[in-house]
């Protein structure tokens, strides 16, 4: 059930985020945002292919790996928006620094989370 409902959630975002009300809405984004826009949608993507995946067969290992290739594809997203910043804050004294550490710190967590999860893979697949 927990796979559905999380397949689900990265569904509702995609729809948020590319149909109604699409992204243009969000009054805080610029159209810089057609740069990451393809690595978001990959990496929503990448959840519901693997939590529809894991569904039907959910050893220890394939749950590591599929959080693996979540994360890295999450983490490839992130370092993207940093690097683009597709973000108008107007004046708000310093909430674009803020957001700029926050999202180093996410992108950096997220990557480490991927080699975690790729290790634990193997060492799980490779226990006896």
């Amino acid at each position: 059930m927990g796979y559905l409902l999380a397949a689900a959630i990265n569904v509702v975002l995609l729809w948020l985020l590319l149909v109604e009300p699409g992204w243009r809405r969000l009054g805080f984004l610029t159209d810089d945002v057609t740069v990451v826009l393809g690595w978001v949608t990959v990496s929503l993507l990448a959840g519901v292919a693997v939590n529809l995946a894991l569904v039907g067969y959910d050893p220890p290992w394939a749950r590591r790996a599929g959080d693996a290739l979540t994360a890295a594809v999450a983490a490839v997203a992130l370092a993207r928006i940093w690097v683009v910043f597709p973000f108008d804050l107007g004046t708000w004294s310093g909430w674009e620094t803020a957001l700029r550490v926050a999202l180093g710190l996410a992108c950096v967590g997220t990557a480490i989370g991927a080699l975690a999860n790729l290790a634990e893979a193997f060492r799980v697949r490779s226990a006896p």
